[in-house]
């Protein structure tokens, strides 16, 4: 019983809890939980000051409050669509790259000195990996997603292998005081067991 607050990044939600949360409302029948989507930065704060109750978080801050759980690693790439068209090309003058902005990891891969040969004209900018993703399989640009994201959604994008790559760490996580609750406990060790790999 009881009310609970789990954050995660909305993209991770969509590959990560559906089949987790039938089994989860399935076997807790008179659990509350409510889903916080934010970017993963934020969600580390809202477990630090007590706003959420368990997280999903990519590469979390250290914190002596928090406990960290590794669940699983996913990777930042690349993508274009396999219909080629002047935005797409990495040869062409008109080279399009589409990305969130915000995320450290895309900050992390445009940075990377493999790219200094590749000539951008233009950005598109979207914080939802989902746009990002839909966008480039039309051809509009190549993309910046993780691996997950485009095995669930994009199936026909191709990985630009020559270019630099970036791994995510996911943990799950929760604070060190939280644990005495038998509610929280139980709560905790379903998620691991569900989410780890």
């Amino acid at each position: 019983k009881g009310n609970f607050r789990f954050g995660v990044h909305q993209s991770i939600a969509q590959y990560a809890l559906g089949e987790m949360t039938i089994k989860l409302i399935k076997k807790f029948p008179e659990l509350e939980i409510e889903f916080v989507h934010d970017h993963s930065q934020n969600i580390n704060q809202m477990i630090i000051d007590c706003k959420l109750d368990f997280a999903i978080v990519v590469n979390p801050l250290r914190h002596p409050d928090l406990t960290l759980i590794k669940l699983f690693e996913d990777q930042f790439f690349f993508w274009k669509s396999r219909k080629s068209t002047a935005f797409n090309n990495i040869k062409n003058d008109e080279l399009v790259l589409i990305c969130d902005k915000d995320l450290a990891q895309t900050k992390e891969l445009l940075s990377n000195k493999k790219l200094e040969s590749v000539k951008v004209k233009r950005y598109i900018y979207s914080n939802n990996l989902e746009v990002v993703g839909e966008l480039t399989s039309q051809g509009s640009g190549i993309g910046v997603l993780p691996e997950r994201v485009c095995s669930k959604h994009f199936k026909k994008l191709e990985r630009l292998s020559l270019f630099p790559e970036f791994t995510d760490e996911m943990y799950f996580v929760f604070r060190r005081d939280f644990i005495h609750s038998p509610a929280f406990s139980k709560l905790k060790d379903f998620f691991i067991e569900q989410l780890s790999e």
